[in-house]
């Protein structure tokens, strides 16, 4: 199905739904499950920590997963040590394995969890082969959404794509365990909730998203950004940012730009990505430089996107894909013909110039993200 223009220009549509605003902060149930009995459905909370001693953490927990026709729920723990070595694990669970809340987040897969508690704090335990970990997400700025949250929206078919921030960032402590080592872990976090009714590889090509934490010698502040990109045409984009700094929200810049410094390839996947860009932004009574430079990879994934829209070829497409994956040659040649997509994460290290009111140099650590769906 072809989407028009219009869909990809739906975050700051009041007809679509209310706008967000920092006065009302985001609602609870907003982080709540948003099941719909669609067969496009899907949805996913994911959260990260970059910890004091060097180490990240990603858990996403998806109940019907968006790059699958297969739905049943999944749960993938991933753990990065300061030298770089990975740690990994993807399990997929019955139907009758999960269990959540519509109301708030309170997440049941397997023997894992996460709940909200009545102060706002995140409660995270995970148990999965032999990865473990107990931390608590207590934040240190408001839940926010760009606007509607809609990343898309079509409301002739009602399809779309929506996101939301309940934790833009938070303290991160308790213990993880991996490998037969315990470790107490101490740091900053994010979490983030997408659902949607629709096939991602059917309205993109690709997008990027990051979200740093910056200091100056005067304070700190919060940026988090992204740039998707339409598979309609190269000139259709939508660009969510938001600057958080002095205890105050700013986002809608009059102009934003997003250019491409450096590209690099990803050994594994042998994808070429964007190792350095650059986010210039202006408002009325100021503007920044946001510069992020790739420091090592999180992690680097390859997942079938079959070219078949329809269901009932994307199922028997993806189990050949998957099948056919560790087979020399064989495996290669299906994935050209079925179709391949790719999901990379990075460490980077980011600057961030702000020049006018209240200007100052910022530094510090990012998580960038880049989606290849074709």
């Amino acid at each position: 199905m072809h989407y028009p223009q219009e869909s990809y220009a739906r975050l700051y549509d009041p007809s679509v739904g209310a706008l967000w605003q920092a006065k009302s902060a985001l609602p609870i149930e907003e982080d709540g499950d948003h099941y719909l009995n669609d067969p496009e459905y899907f949805e996913w909370w994911y959260f990260d920590a970059i910890c004091s001693n060097g180490i990240n953490f990603v858990a996403v927990i998806h109940s019907c997963p968006f790059n699958s026709a297969i739905k049943d729920p999944i749960l993938d723990l991933r753990i990065t040590l300061p030298d770089g070595e990975p740690y990994l694990s993807l399990n997929r669970y019955e139907r009758r394995a999960f269990n959540s809340d519509w109301k708030k987040c309170s997440l049941q897969i397997g023997s894992s969890s996460v709940r909200i508690d009545t102060e706002g704090h995140y409660h995270l335990q995970f148990k999965q082969e032999d990865i473990s970990a107990e931390l608590v997400y207590q934040p240190c700025v408001p839940g926010w959404r760009a606007g509607t949250g809609q990343l898309f929206s079509d409301p002739a078919s009602g399809r779309f794509f929506r996101w939301d921030v309940p934790i833009p960032n938070a303290y991160v402590s308790g213990q993880i365990e991996f490998d037969g080592l315990q470790l107490e872990v101490r740091g900053r976090g994010y979490h983030d909730h997408n659902w949607g009714n629709l096939d991602l590889a059917s309205i993109f090509e690709r997008w990027y998203w990051g979200r740093a934490h910056l200091k100056s010698n005067k304070d700190e502040c919060l940026f988090i950004f992204g740039d998707l990109l339409s598979n309609v045409s190269d000139s259709i984009r939508v660009t969510p940012l938001m600057l958080f700094r002095s205890e105050e929200f700013v986002e809608r810049p009059r102009e934003v730009h997003i250019d491409l410094k450096q590209t690099a390839i990803e050994p594994g996947t042998s994808v070429q990505y964007p190792s350095s860009i650059q986010i210039c932004a202006d408002w009325d009574n100021f503007g920044l430089e946001f510069n992020l430079q790739v420091q090592r990879t999180l992690a680097a994934e390859g997942f079938a996107s079959p070219r078949f829209r329809p269901l009932h070829l994307r199922k028997p497409a993806e189990i050949l894909y998957y099948i056919s994956r560790g087979i020399p040659i064989i495996g290669s040649w299906f994935s050209k013909c079925i179709g391949e997509a790719t999901y990379l994460r990075f460490n980077a290290a980011a600057q961030m110039e702000i020049v006018g009111e209240r200007g100052g140099v910022y530094t510090g650590e990012a998580i960038f993200e880049y989606m290849k769906f074709h």
